[in-house]
């Protein structure tokens, strides 16, 4: 159904693309390398992101038997450093032999490795905690470089179009991770 609805989309945006005097949104746009480039890493990044906090929902109230209130506060300490600014924290994962970028991927992949070991005799403090940390301060790490790679690629007048498409392939990949079974968010 979901394949449906986007090919269904994409087909609009191609018919009004050729249509309209003035698309919302001109295919001249994703030219830009850079551009279409940081929208693919974001559909990734972010599907990854969000399915990782979607099956730790079930993980906390279905194997830790939490309720919704407590699951809803373990969330809290992954919420803080996706949030914090990236040009403070970067400083120390530009060590001048491997460049940022590729620190960013490590945290991320550590965190990602290190809390899929996760067994269902496992703590919360012991065994979640700290990887979801890691996984959560990599997301603020990717996502400000992302932006500007979406951004400095493409003319000034499109600047904010080129944020919106950003913004929206975040989205996309949010939605398509939700739990087919209730058809809803």
């Amino acid at each position: 159904m979901a394949l449906l609805g986007i090919g269904s989309a994409g087909g609009v945006h191609i018919l009004e693309a050729k249509v309209a005097s003035h698309p919302l949104v001109p295919f001249k746009i994703f030219r830009s390398r850079p551009l279409t480039t940081a929208n693919l890493m974001m559909f990734l990044i972010g599907g990854t992101f969000f399915a990782m906090w979607y099956f730790l929902t079930y993980y906390f109230q279905g194997v830790l038997g939490y309720g919704p209130v407590k699951a809803g506060f373990a969330f809290f300490p992954m919420a803080s450093p996706s949030s914090w600014r990236p040009d403070l924290v970067a400083t120390p994962f530009e060590d001048g032999s491997t460049t940022a970028a590729t620190n960013r991927r490590r945290a991320r992949a550590l965190g990602f490795l290190w809390i899929s070991l996760i067994k269902p005799a496992d703590s919360y403090a012991g065994h979640i905690l700290v990887p979801s940390f890691i996984c959560a301060f990599a997301m603020g790490l990717l996502f400000a470089p992302l932006a500007t790679a979406a951004t400095s690629g493409v003319d000034r007048s499109d600047a904010g179009l080129a944020s919106g498409i950003l913004n929206t392939a975040r989205q996309v990949a949010v939605r398509s991770r939700r739990d087919p079974r209730h058809g809803r968010d």
